[in-house]
């Protein structure tokens, strides 16, 4: 990254040592010591609104609780009453207002005597002939056999330092079942986002960041679909917008409470803009990365 004394003609002969690729386009706000005090300082300010609004809503949700209660033991009271009023009436119309539990039997009997209900049998309704467990399983696996989707996935390593390796897919297209192998590939994680029965795919690349060490360095994740009709990984970052917002962020805004390095807090503050521009519809990762890398 260029420091306060790096002159203008030697940010323009930087090189990526990755890549090789000129820097022209690399964005500087995020390289700003004051922006990164000032980010962290709206950071705290946040986390602490956040913890007293979450302290005066946990007060209002306990006060409200107090006066459901008394409002449920009132009305409980009143519903209580009312059923008493209505069992007291109601035996009193059925003893005749005698209350006497012999004349009620009486009259009962009376009644029985006067009518006499004929027993319709009950009608059956048809049911369906049930399958044989032997017809039923071949039916299931007809059905099975008509669905298009991911049967299974592995990875197995390269056995190199990389974390590469090669990606084996197995899945079902128009009834045959298919192997596609994708090679020299960072280990995808099989995570069901949008909770559809479905998995997708999270690929964790790590970014060479300039004066930080090796644990030190930070990672973008990029969200994948396996598309049966095209046979292959496809980049879906941008359709999974709450993958980032809701685990990818906290991850690293976790990282920069923890962090004491100024340079690695830095650069965590570079990927969460990048990842909240996701967001907001004004960032579209590519494959290759190069995206994501020209912010360094």
């Amino acid at each position: 990254m260029w420091n306060n004394d790096t002159s203008s003609s030697e940010k323009i002969e930087l090189v990526c040592k990755r890549c090789r690729r000129n820097k022209e386009n690399v964005l500087t706000d995020y390289n700003e010591e004051e922006t990164i005090i000032r980010n962290l300082r709206v950071f705290e300010e946040e986390k602490a609104k956040k913890q007293m609004e979450e302290r005066e809503k946990n007060e209002q949700q306990l006060k409200r609780n107090k006066e459901k209660q008394k409002r449920i033991i009132k009305n409980s009271s009143y519903i209580a009453a009312i059923l008493l009023v209505t069992a007291v009436i109601s035996f009193g119309f059925l003893t005749k207002f005698t209350f006497s539990i012999k004349n009620h039997q009486a009259s009962t009997d009376e009644n029985n005597n006067k009518v006499t209900f004929e027993t319709i049998p009950a009608v059956e309704a048809e049911k369906e002939p049930e399958l044989e467990p032997e017809e039923q399983l071949v039916e299931d696996s007809l059905k099975a056999d008509l669905v298009e989707e991911v049967i299974h996935t592995s990875f197995m390593s390269n056995g190199g330092n990389n974390g590469r390796g090669e990606f084996e897919v197995e899945y079902r297209k128009e009834g045959v079942v298919k192997t596609k192998l994708i090679s020299d590939i960072f280990e995808p994680k099989s995570v069901d986002i949008d909770h559809d029965g479905v998995n997708e795919f999270v690929i964790s690349y790590r970014i060479d960041v300039d004066n930080l060490s090796n644990a030190q360095m930070p990672y973008w994740d990029d969200v994948y679909e396996f598309d049966v009709n095209k046979e292959d990984l496809v980049l879906v970052s941008n359709k999974y917008s709450e993958y980032y917002k809701n685990n990818y962020i906290p991850s690293l805004k976790k990282k920069v409470t923890e962090s004491s390095d100024l340079g690695e807090k830095q650069a965590l503050f570079v990927l969460i803009q990048a990842a909240n521009d996701l967001i907001e519809g004004n960032f579209i990762p590519d494959v290759n990365q190069e995206k994501i890398d020209s912010l360094f």
